[in-house]
């Protein structure tokens, strides 16, 4: 029905990847440094033009990657 190649990958950012990009970067540039509070969730939301929920998932992958922590 299909044939191979007539489909091209998708590529798309979710909101949480470019949230999480973007905290990453500064805490490599060490615009955030260890010990540094993130701004509360409302905040960030209005920081970045997010949901809630969007924050609280990139929250959550940067705490599993060992970048934050979560207190």
């Amino acid at each position: 029905m299909f044939e191979k190649g007539s489909f091209r990958p998708v590529q798309s950012t979710k909101l949480v990847d470019d949230v999480v990009n973007q905290i990453q970067q500064k805490i490599s540039t060490g615009i955030i440094s260890p010990g540094d509070k993130l701004p509360p969730e409302p905040e960030l939301m209005q920081l970045f033009n997010v949901g809630r929920s969007t924050i609280r998932e990139a929250v959550r992958v940067l705490v599993h990657a060992g970048l934050l922590e979560k207190r």
